[in-house]
Parts: C-alpha cells; sequence; structure tokens
C-alpha cells in the first residue's frame, strides 16, 4: 500500500481549542546540502506562511567545514524558510565540547530559527547521570553556548520515554528557563508521539511545543498527507524526509501556500460525510482544519485504501453558513471553484467534489451572520 494512505483512525479535536500555528517543512541531512542550497531560490516559502527547513548534522560535525552549511542556511533564509539545525552533541568533555557549539552558533548568527540538541545520556558522565544538579548544569551551559547570540530556540531531544527518565529529575533545578521545546522521532505510523512523551511535557514543561520528525516518504503526495495527518491530531511542529527532494520542497511549498497562516487543527467531524449518492464513502478519510481568526474551514480528503474510486461525491456538512468553497489538488495544481448547495432552515449544505482518487485540500469560508445561499 502506497505511503500516502492515511490510517481510518483519526482523532478529532473539541471546537476552537487551539494553541499554536501549525508549521510544517522538509527535512534534510547534511550530505544533502549542496543540491537542496541549489533548489531554494526555484521553490522560495511564502514571507509570513514560511516551510520549515531542518537541517540534520552528522555526527562529529565539528571537524567538518560548516561553510556549505551556513551558505545554505543563508540561502533558505533569504528564501523565506524556517530554519532548524539538528545538532548532536559534539565530542569531547568540557571547554571543548562548548567552544564548538559556540562556533556553531556564530556560524549561524541570524539565519538559525531554533538549535535541536541531540543529547545523549551516552554523552555524559556518569558522575553527571548520578547527579542530576550536575547534569543540569552541563545542559544549561550547553544550551547557552548553543544559543549564543543567535536568539534561536533551543529543542532538546530526542525525547522518548527512556530519555524522558533521565531528565525528569532535572525540572527540579529549573531546566525549563534554558529549553523552549522538545523533539522526537519516536512516531507512530497515524503521526503521533507517544503519549507518555506528551503526558510528561504537559506535566512538567506546559506549553512547550514538541516537534515530530516523521518516517521517511518517497513522495511529495506522501509527505503532504503524512504531514496533514500528523496536524490533525496533536502535532503543531512537523518535519519529513522525502526521497526525492526537489518534488518534496515544490509538494509542500505549494500546501503551506494553500493553507491560511493561522490555520490549525479542526473540530469535531461527526456532522460530516463523504457522500456518492445515498453511500458513505468510507474509503476518504476527513482531516479537519480551522483558522478561527479568518474563519476559515478545511478538510483533508485522503484515500485510506490503495485504490479509492473516482467518483462526483458530495462534502455533507450538519451547517449551512458556509461560502466560497475551493478545492486545491495534491501535490499541486490549480485551485478549483466547488459548486454547493445549502438548506438554512435545515441547517445542511452539500459541497460538490469531483474526486480522482488522490487527496486533495477542500477550504471554505463560515459566514458569521448565517445568511446563505446556493452558487452552482
Amino acid at each position: 500500500m502506497k505511503r500516502f494512505l492515511i490510517l481510518v483512525a483519526v482523532i478529532f479535536w473539541g471546537v476552537f481549542a487551539f494553541s499554536q500555528e501549525m508549521k510544517f517543512g522538509i527535512r534534510i541531512t547534511q550530505d544533502n546540502l549542496q543540491s537542496v542550497k541549489e533548489l531554494l531560490a526555484k521553490n522560495p516559502s511564502e514571507k509570513g506562511n514560511s516551510l520549515f527547513l531542518t537541517i540534520e548534522l552528522n555526527e562529529n560535525w565539528e571537524k567538518e567545514d560548516l561553510s556549505l552549511l551556513r551558505e545554505t542556511a543563508k540561502e533558505a533564509s533569504l528564501n523565506n524558510y524556517l530554519v532548524n539545525v539538528i545538532v548532536p552533541l559534539p565530542q569531547g568533555t568540557g571547554e571543548e565540547r562548548l567552544i564548538s557549539l559556540v562556533s556553531l552558533s556564530e556560524n549561524l548568527k541570524g539565519v538559525a530559527n531554533s538549535f535541536e540538541l541531540k543529547a545523549k545520556k551516552e554523552n555524559f558522565s556518569e558522575e553527571e547521570i548520578a547527579n542530576p544538579e550536575k547534569l543540569a548544569f552541563s545542559l544549561k551551559r550547553i544550551s547557552v553556548s548553543l544559543r549564543g547570540e543567535s536568539q534561536a530556540k533551543i529543542y532538546l531531544g530526542p525525547v522518548d520515554t527512556d530519555y524522558l527518565n533521565l531528565i525528569e529529575p532535572l525540572y527540579k533545578e529549573d531546566l525549563i528557563a534554558y529549553i523552549d521545546g522538545y523533539f522526537t522521532y519516536d512516531v507512530d505510523s497515524s503521526g503521533e508521539p507517544d503519549s507518555q512523551v506528551s503526558d510528561f511535557l504537559q506535566k512538567n514543561h506546559l506549553g512547550a511545543p514538541l516537534r515530530l520528525h516523521l518516517k521517511k516518504v518517497r513522495t511529495a503526495l506522501g509527505a503532504q498527507s503524512n504531514s496533514m495527518s500528523s496536524l490533525a491530531k496533536v502535532a503543531k511542529e512537523v518535519d519529513i524526509e522525502i526521497e526525492n527532494i526537489e518534488e518534496g520542497l515544490k509538494g509542500l511549498s505549494y500546501l503551506r501556500r494553500s493553507l491560511p497562516k493561522t490555520m490549525s487543527a479542526g473540530f469535531d467531524v461527526s456532522g460530516v460525510q463523504v457522500k456518492e449518492g445515498e453511500k458513505t464513502r468510507f474509503d476518504i478519510a476527513l482531516l479537519p482544519f480551522l483558522d478561527s481568526e479568518e474563519m476559515i474551514q478545511a478538510f483533508y480528503l485522503a484515500p485510506t485504501v490503495a485504490k479509492s474510486n473516482p467518483a462526483s461525491v458530495v462534502l455533507h456538512l450538519s451547517t449551512a453558513d458556509i461560502t466560497n468553497p475551493v478545492s486545491f489538488p495534491m501535490p499541486e495544481g490549480e485551485a478549483r471553484k466547488l459548486g454547493y448547495t445549502a438548506d438554512e432552515k435545515k441547517g445542511i449544505c452539500d459541497i460538490q467534489i469531483a474526486w480522482d482518487g488522490k487527496p486533495q485540500l477542500v477550504l471554505f469560508e463560515r459566514l458569521k451572520t448565517g445568511t446563505v445561499g446556493t452558487d452552482e
């Protein structure tokens, strides 16, 4: 089955419960820097509605020339990308390690939006691990050195249940004053992190973002669908690795431009169905999103089976206060205005959609007055 297929199990959220704008983008390795640098100007991100570019550094990066990293990050920043850098903790101890982090921070000052400190248990001495006060002090010094004068945010990870056991005692040492967020690769096939990780952060660092590094996919369509599946649940920040980087950049940039800046996970879809005549199309998943500031609602429609039959279908809503529905085909294409019928007395609306078996993003405005009509 193709990687872009969305699993049927989708978690839906309560009305208007939003705290952050969702952010997403592409993740690359340090070995991809040259090819990506040449693609950025051809695929610029939209200012004010930016795409992530996450760069994962190699182990022992401190022994390598960082000029290409600096040039690529600068090019990404000039083209309105939000640059995140995953930084394995350098080899060595004490001042040697801190000097490497300070040097990296200086190289990326003004272009890096965040650094993700990739620190493992084995990176610390037995004495530090046995003494939470000493381990907290080490992490604070590392965080300060990496942030430097760059003003970049510091994310800690990769968090999983074992890692959380290591750092939990450190919150009594005021660790949260030095850490802005967390990241993890421990994400299931539907795009959700381990529930213990989410619960831990709510308990110890309420409000801190958890950035999800989604598993590698082959195509832009897979990247778009997997990102949206994750964002429709608990995630607010995700990135994804893609085999075809050029296709991935183009596809994710198109998706980012299609979504309003302040859109986030939407509300309960119990009153929403995709129907073909009288038949409900259970092979088409609905991922809900809402921009509560601009009153724009969206549904990402995606197949749940390998071959979802093309047909004329309707998106049936248990509300009539909508207008200006439009569809964006994935992985890219021209936006299409959709016809719809609304019955104010019954409080229902049907949006007409040409389903071709591939994902598409449907957006429409919600009327504040409740006055609706028919647009065919």
